[in-house]
């Protein structure tokens, strides 16, 4: 039995309608229904019942569809065997905009240089990361994530074979604001603050991943970017507030950069520093050692 027809079959069942599936399929629809014939005369009962406005599955076929998705989920599993050995030494991240994921890759690659090694590392906001992932387009994530936020991602992950590690947890966000800017001299801002000043913020993340928990109702007075650099100079130089996972920067650094973060009082959540993996997925020596070094900053730090 070929595994594309069970495909089809799925397909038909999800949409309620031979036509509509041969549209998503790219198929022409006499062809698909002369399968589906095919199939209900192997299997020796009837998958559909049919109507004029489209199709049903039979009490055989509602069986039928249960272990067909099975069998294209565990076949799916097989094809993706190769993606969770890295045959060489590359390494490819997909990962949410962060300083101390870059410094501690920075650092890896300082302390343990590879000339031919062609490594990857992208910064993007959250469900672009996990997407590079399903994709295989990169071999695993880094991201933080509000608390509150994880079990609704976990849906993801779990849905598409994913592993889940947790690096760091309990990590409380900061605010980014300019040294010279109407909060130069204040030691610390409060959550309901937040609601009201004006945001710097990263464009491709979802709303309810990061300004929903910081208590917006809408993306009034919202400032968006789309790099790290970008998030700075809106602070330094339009004064907007940023919410970051971060660290309170040494002196010199902030009179760099012409902006300082403050503790955000009476914040409610917290963040986690998360991988995402192909399930069962193999980890290089080159990607252990970046790993380590990645985990003890995460520790030091916070």
């Amino acid at each position: 039995m070929n595994i594309s027809f069970l495909e089809y079959l799925i397909e038909i069942s999800n949409c309620g309608s031979i036509n509509k599936a041969a549209q998503n399929l790219f198929l022409f629809q006499p062809n698909l229904s002369a399968t589906v014939r095919e199939m209900e005369k192997e299997l020796g009962f009837k998958i559909f019942k049919r109507f004029s406005r489209g199709v049903t599955l039979t009490d055989e076929g509602k069986i039928f569809i249960k272990h067909a998705k099975n069998i294209v989920s565990e076949m799916e599993l097989i094809k993706n065997i190769p993606n969770k050995f890295s045959k060489n030494s590359q390494i490819s991240v997909s990962c949410t905009y962060s300083s101390t994921f870059m410094e501690s890759f920075m650092e890896f690659k300082q302390s343990y240089p590879c000339l031919e090694c062609e490594d990857l590392f992208k910064e993007t906001g959250l469900i672009q990361t996990l997407q590079d992932v399903i994709e295989k387009k990169y071999r695993f994530s880094l991201f933080y994530c509000f608390e509150n936020r994880i079990e609704k991602h976990m849906a993801t992950i779990e849905k598409y074979n994913l592993d889940l590690i947790t690096l760091s947890t309990d990590i409380k966000p900061v605010a980014l604001v300019s040294s010279k800017g109407i909060h130069r001299n204040k030691k610390s801002i409060s959550f309901n603050e937040l609601a009201k000043v004006k945001i710097s913020t990263y464009e491709n993340f979802a709303f309810e991943d990061w300004l929903e928990v910081l208590g917006r109702e809408s993306r009034e007075r919202v400032f968006f970017v789309f790099d790290r650099g970008g998030l700075v100079d809106s602070v330094v130089k339009g004064d907007y507030v940023a919410v970051l996972m971060g660290r309170l920067p040494k002196e010199h650094e902030a009179d760099a950069l012409g902006c300082k973060t403050l503790p955000i009082d009476g914040f409610p959540n917290s963040l986690h520093v998360c991988l995402a993996v192909q399930k069962d997925y193999i980890f290089s020596d080159r990607e252990q050692k970046f790993l380590k070094i990645l985990k003890k900053n995460l520790k030091d730090l916070f």
